[in-house]
């Protein structure tokens, strides 16, 4: 019964890490999809913030999504051994 709470948490808490970063790719693209309204809506350069946000901001969010989801599995990995 332990051990299969145990698995159950495991695999809850997995799955969780795994929809936050399928939460952060989504964001990410939207962000580049509507950066150009975005730009208007902040009063900048329209290819600018497009530039920056393609090459900046959007590999910067998905690196971070990585990283969580790396963080998460290795301690479920750390858990099974």
């Amino acid at each position: 019964m332990l051990s299969r709470l145990k698995k159950l948490r495991r695999e809850n808490g997995t799955s969780v890490v795994s929809f936050a970063f399928i939460a952060i790719a989504i964001v990410s693209g939207f962000i580049i999809y509507f950066s150009p309204d975005i730009a208007k809506l902040l009063g900048l350069d329209e290819k600018r913030f497009e530039n920056v946000v393609g090459t900046v901001l959007t590999p910067t969010l998905l690196f971070i999504g990585y990283l969580i989801f790396e963080k998460s599995v290795d301690k479920y990995r750390k858990e099974i051994k």
